[in-house]
């Protein structure tokens, strides 16, 4: 592992200590991922899952938290898509900034931001109701895939 590597794990490493005690509340565990560098640079990924459901984060760029990601194993949601959809219209406190990452809307710490989002808008939905939930995101990942031009073909999931 890099030095830069070793900066974009610690990093996501002390966000995910700030947010993974909200989320174990509701049922999701704290999966790593890789660490490793591509053409974008050095990154580490790492997941918070729950049943199938799975929330995917990226950093790059030292200090830069990429778009986190929804999914339940096909297809996927960016963040503000998800948010949208779950009634945060304008609302979200993470926000896109300089390509490719994400910023707190009141410059506050990005993973609080994210928390803030997850607690605000994602979790009373999947709380209240899975299905609701899950129909939501399937709504959020057919639209990202119409956009992109790339739907399945009936009979087949998003």
């Amino acid at each position: 592992m890099t030095t830069a590597s070793r900066s974009e794990r610690a990093f996501l490493d002390a966000g995910v200590a700030r947010i993974a005690p909200s989320l174990a509340r509701y049922g999701f565990t704290y999966v790593p991922g890789d660490t490793a560098s591509s053409s974008g640079g050095p990154f580490a990924v790492g997941y918070f899952r729950r049943g199938d459901f799975e929330i995917g984060l990226i950093v790059r760029n030292q200090r830069g938290l990429g778009c986190p990601n929804y999914s339940v194993g096909t297809g996927f949601a960016g963040h503000c898509d998800l948010m949208d959809t779950l009634g945060a219209q304008g609302s979200s406190h993470l926000i896109p900034g300089p390509w490719p990452t994400y910023v707190s809307a009141d410059g506050s710490d990005v993973f609080e931001a994210l928390a803030a989002d997850l607690e605000r808008f994602l979790i009373p939905v999947l709380m209240r109701s899975e299905e609701e939930f899950r129909a939501g995101l399937a709504k959020t990942i057919g639209e990202r895939l119409d956009r992109l031009g790339i739907r399945p073909s009936k009979g087949h999931s998003a």
